[in-house]
């Protein structure tokens, strides 16, 4: 029997503005992974979705996952992109939450614009492709009671 090619999964945090030391790791990890593949032909663009089998994540980890998976941005756009949504939605002091989801909304579509895909575009693919496929991670907010229960 030929040897199973292993599952290579990558994994995000919510955590909005840490988000970037996430991207951080990323970086790091699609580096490293360009340059063992292949050192003579290192491409500083690579992209996580030329590496990673499955790409999710939570909050801000699964907007990450979208910008890897269905807009298959390399790390640097990506960070650029986030970058622009942490200084617009996470690090105004004093926005209640719901004009921090329309300064969100609007930093993502800006995206899809300039990444060429229209407002409406569905996260799921209709057509198969190579590459990574990506999930986020979602509750109800009133679902996120945290139990205990003494031992």
């Amino acid at each position: 029997m030929p040897p199973q090619k292993s599952l290579r999964l990558a994994s995000f945090d919510a955590g909005d503005v840490r988000g970037l030391s996430q991207l951080e790791i990323m970086r790091t990890i699609v580096h490293r992974l360009g340059w063992d593949n292949n050192p003579s032909g290192f491409e500083e663009s690579a992209r996580p979705c030329q590496h990673f089998d499955l790409i999710g994540g939570s909050g801000t980890g699964g907007l990450l996952a979208i910008m890897f998976t269905r807009l298959r941005m390399s790390v640097e756009e990506a960070s650029d992109e986030f970058f622009t949504i942490t200084e617009e939605v996470y690090k105004q002091n004093g926005l209640g939450s719901s004009e921090r989801s329309k300064r969100l909304r609007q930093c993502v579509g800006d995206m899809l614009q300039r990444r060429g895909f229209s407002l409406d575009t569905k996260l799921m693919e209709e057509t198969p492709r190579n590459g990574s496929a990506g999930f986020v991670v979602a509750s109800l907010r009133n679902n996120l009671e945290t139990k205990y229960r003494p031992s």
